[in-house]
């Protein structure tokens, strides 16, 4: 027998690529994500709509979507299927719902993507307030973010970042638990500079991160210029 036959694969093994994007003008730091997301402090069942009719089982745009989402005690990602029903809300089945890895568009019409905006709120039947959206033919949340379930450990292989105009400063930054509203983002790769075109660092080994965890990529351009920021990673989690 060959080392190679002693081989144990390893079944639990994720691989990921994060992409997202912002618009920005300000000379602040502003997390790289499409469009806004607030993580919520309870897990319960939550609702998806469009703000467009076309959005729908049978419609132009999207047609259904798939929600990655943890527990309260950052349990997964789990995923739930949704068929969206235009500008009506379709609740969840899942009841469990509390942070939110990204919405993603699975089937469409002959547009191609969402005609409006998908919301997900709070509650049931469109109640509460939208707490997570996919922007308005992206197809997807665009968010350059990453939860890493309890009991995980998430290894960081490559960062990117990259601007419209403007040059910059990217990090990637980790809280110790995202349940633990108390605790604040910290800097755990050092400052990634960059102007439009993109760069990138490869790391050799890779970074560990141990969850419950949650890994984002903060953007601060130079100048108070309109530009849109991009940046990227990758990782592989067992």
């Amino acid at each position: 027998m060959g080392i190679f036959d002693r081989l144990v694969p390893i079944t639990t093994a994720q691989f990921g690529v994060v992409n997202g994007y912002v618009g920005t003008s300000a000379i602040a730091g502003v997390a790289v994500r499409a469009t806004s997301y607030i993580a919520q402090a309870s897990a319960v069942q939550r609702s998806i709509n469009s703000t467009s009719a076309n959005d729908t089982s049978a419609g132009t745009g999207a047609r259904t979507v798939r929600v990655f989402f943890f527990d309260g005690s950052v349990n997964g990602p789990n995923t739930e299927d949704v068929t969206l029903n235009g500008t009506t809300a379709v609740n969840m089945v899942a009841t469990n719902v509390q942070y939110i890895e990204k919405i993603q568009v699975l089937t469409v019409g002959s547009v191609g993507s969402n005609v409006g905006t998908i919301q997900l709120w709070t509650t049931t039947v469109g109640g509460g307030s939208v707490f997570a959206s996919i922007a308005a033919s992206d197809n997807q949340t665009f968010w350059a973010q990453h939860y890493v379930g309890a009991g995980r450990t998430c290894y960081l292989v490559g960062f990117r970042a990259s601007s419209t105009i403007a040059s910059g400063g990217a990090t990637l930054q980790s809280t110790g638990d995202p349940g633990n509203s108390a605790l604040a983002f910290s800097n755990i790769t050092g400052t990634l500079r960059h102007e439009n075109v993109i760069e990138l660092i490869d790391w050799d080994p890779w970074l560990m991160i141990s969850g419950p965890n949650m890994v984002i990529v903060n953007e601060r351009p130079d100048n108070a210029i309109v530009q849109t920021a991009y940046a990227s990673f990758d990782y592989v989690e067992f």
